[in-house]
């Protein structure tokens, strides 16, 4: 069996709990219209980019990824599957 060393750990090398290290960075403008033509994309290809669709795509797009930056989620902007 191994002994178990004790460890003095100066008070000034701990460094504070910080909560929000573990929170996802906050996109940037840029990013997020990334993300959001990517699902406007996705959303037309479903329908198979019929015309005259456009605009509603995109403010669909739009609260789905508002949605899910608020909520949190991940991972929501991958294709889907299915036909």
């Amino acid at each position: 069996m191994q002994a178990i060393r004790a460890v003095k750990v100066e008070r000034s090398s701990v460094s504070r709990f910080d909560p929000l290290r573990f929170c996802a960075p906050p996109v940037t403008a840029v990013e997020r219209r990334a993300l959001v033509a990517e699902a406007a994309y996705f959303r037309a290809e479903r329908r198979r980019f019929e015309a005259g669709h456009e605009l509603e795509d995109w403010l669909a797009a739009e609260a789905e990824v508002d949605r899910s930056l608020a909520s949190g989620a991940a991972g929501i902007f991958r294709k889907e599957s299915g036909g």
